[in-house]
This record gives C-alpha cells, structure tokens and sequence, in this order.
C-alpha cells in the first residue's frame, strides 16, 4: 500500500506526522525538491503541518490528514483505467481504506495523494496539488 509508512492521526493536528519517506534518486529526486519547497500552505482548506523525519519527499495537512508522498514506486496502471486528469497531471484513483489514494500518471517522479474520507469532494485536494505538480514535477521521457 503506498502509504503504509503513515502513523496514525496525532491527536494534536499541528503535531508532526510520523511518515516512512520515499528515497527516490536521480532527476526523481530533483523533482521532489523542487515540489516540496512550491507546496501549498493548505489544501482543501486543511492547514500544512510538518512531517518527521523532515524531508523534500513528505508533506501533510490537516487531521486526519491529507498525505502526500513524491518518488514513490511507480504503480501499475491498468490499460482500463480511467485517469483524472487536473491542470493536465493525470491521476490513478484507487479506494483505500478510509479514502483514496491517487497516483500520478507519466511524471518524472511519481506523486501519491492520500485523501481521507472526510475531505468530500476529494476532488478539492487534487485541485490544489495539480497545478505545483504540474509546474514542478515534468513529465516523463
């Protein structure tokens, strides 16, 4: 599961999250760097709170929390699949327990996006993610 790495929710929503991060190399590491220093301050209205350990690969808002992860294992995307595509980033949606999990499609470095339950729409994490996606993690060769 992408996100086995997760604590559970801090009772505390500014505490840090415990995140197991991704170590990607190369330009997939790059671009983490540059997506992590773009990210915005909130999303779907969720306030950013820090990460333990403090990498350019983790970020989180709000609680429970909105997750996102850069340089993950590329996913295998069924050739049936219907991708979202926001701000021209295409995502892989999948159900998890408690939310979903979308993946990005084609980047350089792959994005996973956990959004809980409770942000309804989903939609509006990926709407604010998309566009710093887009401008700062290029599409793959």
């Amino acid at each position: 599961m992408l996100l086995a790495g997760c604590s559970s929710p801090a009772p505390n929503p500014t505490a840090p999250l415990a995140i197991t991060p991704p170590t990607p190399t190369g330009p997939a590491a790059a671009a983490c760097a540059r997506l992590s220093h773009a990210l915005p301050t909130t999303v779907a209205g969720l306030p950013r709170r820090p990460t333990e350990p403090p990498t350019d690969t983790t970020a989180a808002w709000g609680n429970p929390p909105v997750v996102l992860l850069c340089g993950t294992a590329a996913q295998t995307v069924p050739a049936t699949a219907q991708l979202v595509v926001v701000d021209g980033v295409s995502w892989y949606p999948q159900t998890v327990g408690g939310g979903y999990v979308f993946a990005s499609v084609g980047r350089a470095a792959e994005v996973a996006l956990f959004v809980p339950a409770s942000v309804n729409p989903a939609g509006t994490a990926l709407a604010d993610v998309s566009p710093v996606v887009a401008a700062r993690v290029p599409a793959a060769r």
